[in-house]
């Protein structure tokens, strides 16, 4: 396994930031790690692997003087968030067909903080159970132990980051869907309080 995907992203942004690493070679390193653990995970179900590598190959080429906070970083984005040219199933068999034309808010928020979106993870149907399984992609597995649960609803995220897919992940959380995870696999989140983070979804109808 390479080292890269142990590190922080708070020490990926700043190897990055001094030129120890580029956008590419960190890309590439996550990007590994879901060839090695998918499909079998079922964590990370919609990999981006050529549109990172290319997104990493411009951000490098293009350089700008001031960094954006997370220049460079991998992370991945919950399967339940607008992601323009990419369908929200949010485990649901029936919406995994018609891609969305609109940045979720918290997506365009990753995007114009630099990041690099490696692929979308896993979720229960309709996002409202305490692990993750659903018709699409079945269930996700827990990557410190088969037999356990990596949590619900947003189990892929977790699964995830335990797994060095990704330096961060993207989910969300109204009665623990990031804190039990979290504590499924012995990584760790954050929940903010309701309304600080967007949630609304452009796709939404209603």
């Amino acid at each position: 396994m390479n080292d890269i995907v142990s590190w922080s992203a708070v020490r990926t942004a700043d190897a990055i930031a001094r030129k120890d690493v580029s956008v590419r070679e960190v890309t590439e390193a996550h990007l590994a790690q879901v060839a090695a653990w998918e499909p079998g995970l079922r964590a990370v179900v919609d990999v981006h692997d050529s549109h990172a590598l290319a997104l990493a190959d411009r951000m490098d080429s293009r350089r700008p003087d001031v960094l954006p906070p997370l220049w460079g970083v991998p992370v991945t984005i919950k399967t339940n968030a607008d992601m323009a040219g990419y369908p929200s199933p949010n485990g649901i068999a029936a919406l995994n067909h018609e891609p969305v034309a609109e940045d979720s808010a918290v997506v365009a928020n990753f995007k114009a903080a630099g990041s690099v979106i490696i692929g979308r993870t896993s979720t229960p149907e309709f996002s409202l159970r305490w692990f993750t399984s659903n018709p699409i992609w079945g269930v996700t597995q827990n990557p410190l132990d088969r037999a356990f649960t990596s949590g619900g609803s947003s189990g892929g995220a977790s699964s995830a980051i335990a797994a060095g897919m990704g330096v961060l992940a993207h989910g969300n959380d109204l009665g623990g869907s990031l804190r039990y995870p979290a504590y499924c696999t012995g990584t760790a989140t954050l929940r903010p309080s309701a309304g600080r983070i967007p949630a609304y979804n452009p796709s939404a109808v209603g």
